[in-house]
């Protein structure tokens, strides 16, 4: 499958090394040719697991190059024979013209960072434009990982999964999200069903692609996080909720039980891989 990437030698990478030189660009260029990596994505892994672990504990060094992998397993374009495959397998049964419904389905990578990534924020709403649709059109997208997975039908963004690493062992899903079209014209905003998911199992199979990513960076485990502790079903800054606590406990909660996850002691949901 194209997207299992592994860090050529990895092994034989000092990495705690490596997060000791923090932000110290001309090193980590020095670093990044010794050891044929790419400069951006080695500085945005090492960030993210800063973030995640202090750089002084050894877990470091564990993660890092699983975070460069699944950074540099979700640059370029997405695996398209691979994900249709998985996307065969959860084609609703009434559906009667089952591999024009596959076909029909896309996908592209988003990644993201706290201080903006191609226009993006971490735990912020965003509209998409689509630059074949006339320039009114958005498509509204809530995230709070770096990394995210759009599902389109007919080249139209349809729904998203985002994720990251939680800790050395664990890839977390903090949010999937059916989109809605919305068109702004004359002061007005005009909002249309989201298109194309009634033919499949979308979570499941978003989940199921996201899976194996995930083992394919060397994460032995795998997590969604609960409704009750997503960040658009508690008020933000402005006192608005903009998911109720019922339906992220319907979309979250609900589906980890349907695949029979397990929720441990902080509310999330989690299996081994």
């Amino acid at each position: 499958m194209g997207q299992q990437v592994a860090v050529n030698g990895s092994n034989d990478i000092d990495w705690y090394g490596a997060i000791q030189l923090g932000s110290q660009r001309k090193k980590l260029e020095v670093f990044s040719t010794e050891h044929g990596l790419d400069i951006d994505i080695l500085a945005s892994a090492l960030d993210y697991t800063t973030r995640t672990i202090p750089r002084r504990r050894p877990e470091c060094a564990v993660l890092a190059p699983r975070n460069y992998g699944l950074l540099e397993a979700t640059y370029g374009s997405v695996d398209m024979g691979a994900l249709h495959e998985i996307l065969k397998q959860y084609i609703r049964p009434e559906v009667k013209k089952r591999e024009e419904a596959v076909q029909r389905l896309g996908a592209r990578w988003v990644r993201v960072s706290g201080s903006g990534f191609e226009g993006y924020r971490v735990g912020w709403g965003f509209d998409h434009p689509d630059r074949s649709l006339p320039e009114e059109v958005r498509f509204q997208h809530y995230m709070d990982s770096p990394i995210a997975l759009i599902l389109t039908y007919d080249g139209q963004d349809c729904a998203h999964i985002d994720f990251w690493s939680e800790s050395d062992e664990t890839v977390l899903v903090k949010a999937m999200q059916g989109i809605k079209e919305k068109e702004y014209r004359d002061g007005t905003i005009k909002t249309r069903p989201t298109r194309g998911l009634g033919a499949i199992l979308w979570k499941e199979a978003l989940l199921a692609y996201t899976m194996v990513i995930a083992k394919a960076q060397g994460f032995s485990r795998f997590g969604i996080q609960s409704g009750k502790n997503s960040t658009w079903s508690r008020p933000d800054h402005n006192g608005v909720i903009h998911m109720p606590l019922d339906r992220a406990l319907r979309l979250y909660d609900g589906t980890a039980q349907k695949l029979d996850f397990t929720q441990e002691a902080n509310g999330n949901w989690y299996k081994q891989l």
